[in-house]
């Protein structure tokens, strides 16, 4: 079930690379065909910041991860680094910015066609 939403901050063109990220993603995850989605989006520069520092060089990367169920603590470390390593070999951005957040459980949250996932 693993859907992943990434937002690149800058003026890049990713349009080009979500197949290699869908393929990478889901082979870091183990997941199988057809099962890990992904969904892209960018961000101008002018439209992020963060406090009391300039940002201009920084273009981190946003990524959001929804899964049916969440593993255990040390399976949760394990996924974001290698979240960040594909995304960061595949985008070119350094791993340093890119940043994982895990979304409450999928189970009972989430329905596909009307039918809940379980």
């Amino acid at each position: 079930m693993p859907i992943i939403e990434i937002e690149f901050v800058g003026e890049e063109n990713f349009s080009t690379i979500a197949q290699d990220l869908a393929d990478g993603i889901g082979k870091a995850l183990n997941s199988p065909a057809g099962h890990t989605w992904v969904k892209l989006r960018t961000l101008p520069s002018q439209q992020y910041a963060e406090n009391q520092i300039g940002s201009k060089d920084v273009n981190p990367v946003f990524v959001s991860v929804l899964l049916r169920k969440l593993p255990e603590n040390l399976e949760l470390e394990r996924m974001a680094k290698s979240l960040g390593e594909v995304i960061s070999q595949i985008s070119h951005r350094r791993v340093e910015n890119i940043h994982v957040v895990f979304l409450p459980e999928g189970a009972g949250r989430v329905a596909f066609g009307g039918k809940l996932v379980t």
